[in-house]
């Protein structure tokens, strides 16, 4: 079932697969893909292409391709189950396996783990879904998106389903868009219905099939419609054709939208660079409004592409191309528009809290929600004094955006931009807030806009906040509980004791509020190994340690992350070995002279 990916997976080894191993993988995959033509598995198995074979737990093996290092097979009970393809491969070759469709509203449940029940599969127009037996791979996809979400295994055979209807169990699924052996790949989307944890149809409508085939296909249509469905194709057939005029203004309004969705979503973006679909699928679609639809066909831009080139034009984001496709590496926060949506941001979110309906307060520490780090920056004495003064900002911690808001309404208001717009002249203020006497720059004349926004980042210290839940949300905008530095990494490595035992070792827990004792009875718990916790100095300071038994690293790695909500680049696993503590002594595992001293010692007089 897809339940096996959706609690995690674990890698155990790799390892590169030999010349006739990488044959008989690709002698598999041409039997069990009978999609996959001569050119497709020429282009999938060149020649001296490398192979890993991940063994993970559970019996399964992992294939991934050794350019991409992109998981694109997997087999079932050690090698000896059968062979299926991973939602990558799928992608990259859409035909590869018959696709059974089926309604968006499924999607919910093949979430949470059901199977694929035959009712809820959409039979193609001919109404027969071809001859197969059980136990055959089939793709997934829900109508109006063309893009398969999973891969499972015919739970009933097509003489099955003539004899006894589309009733039933129709597909057991093995694998689902999201899950864990999702999560081994890339986490790349092949467009933009595939949201983060959830699967929609496309904005724009597909275009009918056959278009041009004529009166034929209508006549066909009315004949299987019902009275209402006739008189709307009938309608639709009268209907007049839009003059050039009115298409112009359907353009110009979807250009609106748009613009405005792209706007709300950008001045909410602070860590950058970030792929433009991400932009899109992440931020622009999740704020859409009731009822409201964007669709880039009915826009003048046709392609997201086009819109993020005409944006750049504006001079209100910077693209970079990468292997991966295009990022939006940097955002002119100083931009006209992008200041007005700042505000209107800013005036929402005050309003928002002074509202009277409030969401219901979460527990802390939910599994699988990550907790939220806050940064914010404090300018150091020169850049407070000068440029902030000058631009009466008395914030004493402001975010990067502000900072940069602040720093270009500077240059703007003393015109202080180059010609080419693509340089700042240094002022005696500049040099002095932001540049040292030892600095390349100090005695220039100009620095370029990139350089300048390094050296803000440069003259000012980071201070943290952790949100544990959401009543610590409204504590984000009180500077005295932020705390100075980045928030501390916790550090997880293996340990030797004794010559060749082997424990794993974490410490830096106290600033995510996890109790040492509460970890090492949770591991001991989940792995079913000993744990004790330990105190040792670190930087002449007592801190508590956890050990456990054995090499758990990447077993407490995800522990911390997917059970405790650590973001992951705050949990550190290091590759080295160390020694590990001693053991401490107690009382208890004392003999002879020294346990009656102890006993008098801690025995209360009478």
């Amino acid at each position: 079932r897809s339940k096996m990916f959706r609690k995690g997976i674990k890698v155990n080894l790799s390892n590169p697969l030999k010349g006739s191993a990488a044959r008989k993988l690709k002698a598999e995959v041409k039997a069990t893909m009978p999609g996959l033509t001569e050119a497709d598995l020429a282009a999938l198995f060149p020649s001296k292409a490398k192979w890993i074979a991940n063994k993970c737990a559970g019996k399964i093996i992992v294939y991934s391709e050794g350019k991409t290092n992109e998981p694109l097979f997997f087999h079932l009970h050690g090698g000896k189950g059968k062979l299926l393809p991973t939602v990558y491969l799928l992608w990259r070759y859409p035909n590869a396996l018959p696709i059974w469709r089926t309604p968006a509203d499924v999607w919910r449940r093949l979430k949470n783990g059901a199977d694929l029940m035959l009712p809820g599969v959409i039979p193609p127009k001919n109404g027969v879904l071809g001859e197969f037996k059980t136990g055959v791979a089939r793709a997934v996809a829900i109508v109006g998106n063309p893009h398969a979400l999973g891969i499972g295994i015919t739970a009933v055979s097509s003489d099955d389903i003539k004899k006894n209807g589309m009733s039933g169990k129709g597909l057991i699924l093995m694998h689902l868009y999201y899950d864990h052996l999702y999560g081994l790949g890339s986490k790349s989307r092949p467009n933009e219905g595939f949201l983060k944890n959830k699967v929609v149809p496309l904005q724009e409508e597909e275009e009918s099939e056959g278009e041009g085939e004529g009166e034929g296909e209508e006549a066909e249509e009315k004949k299987g419609a019902t009275e209402d469905e006739k008189k709307e194709l009938e309608a639709k057939a009268e209907a007049p054709e839009l003059t050039e005029e009115e298409i112009q203004e359907m353009k110009d309004n979807m250009d609106e939208a748009i613009t405005d969705l792209f706007f709300r979503a950008i001045v909410t973006i602070e860590t950058l660079p970030i792929p433009a679909n991400d932009l899109y699928t992440d931020h622009m679609l999740p704020r859409l409004r009731k009822n409201q639809r964007v669709e880039f066909k009915k826009s003048s831009y046709k392609k997201l592409a086009n819109f993020m080139k005409a944006m750049e034009k504006d001079e209100v984001i910077l693209l970079k191309q990468r292997k991966d496709g295009t990022v939006i590496a940097g955002i002119n926060r100083g931009h006209q528009t992008v200041e007005e949506y700042e505000e209107k941001a800013a005036y929402d979110k005050i309003k928002g809290k002074n509202g009277k309906q409030d969401r219901k307060k979460t527990k802390k520490r939910q599994p699988g929600r990550e907790l939220e780090v806050k940064l914010t920056y404090m300018p150091q004495q020169h850049l407070r004094d000068g440029i902030f003064r000058k631009m009466d900002c008395k914030k004493k911690l402001v975010s990067i955006s502000e900072a940069r808001k602040v720093i270009w309404r500077y240059v703007k208001e003393n015109e202080l931009e180059t010609p080419d717009r693509k340089s700042v002249k240094i002022d005696p203020i500049i040099r002095k807030a932001l540049l040292k006497k030892n600095d390349k720059l100090y005695h220039a004349n100009t620095m370029s806009k990139k350089e300048l926004a390094q050296k803000l980042t440069q003259a000012m210290q980071v201070y943290h906040l952790i949100l544990f839940d959401d009543d610590d949300a409204d504590d984000a905008d009180d500077p005295t509980l932020y705390t100075r530095g980045d928030a501390p990494t916790i550090l997880i490595q293996q340990g030797q004791r004794q010559g060749t035992k082997v424990v794993t070792m974490v410490e830096g827990l106290e600033a995510w509020q996890v109790p040492p004792k509460e970890l090492a009875s949770f591991i001991s718990k989940k792995k079913a190994c000993s744990t004790t916790t330990q105190n040792v100095v670190r930087k002449k300071k007592e801190i508590r340690i956890v050990i456990a038994q054995g090499s758990l690293t990447s077993e407490v790695q995800q522990y911390l992350i997917h059970d405790y909500g650590i973001p992951s680049k705050y949990v550190e696993v290091s590759t080295k070995t160390t020694k590990a503590p001693k053991k401490q002594k107690n009382s208890r595992g004392s003999t002879g002279p020294s346990r009656a001293r102890n006993a008098a010692a801690t025995r209360m007089p009478q």
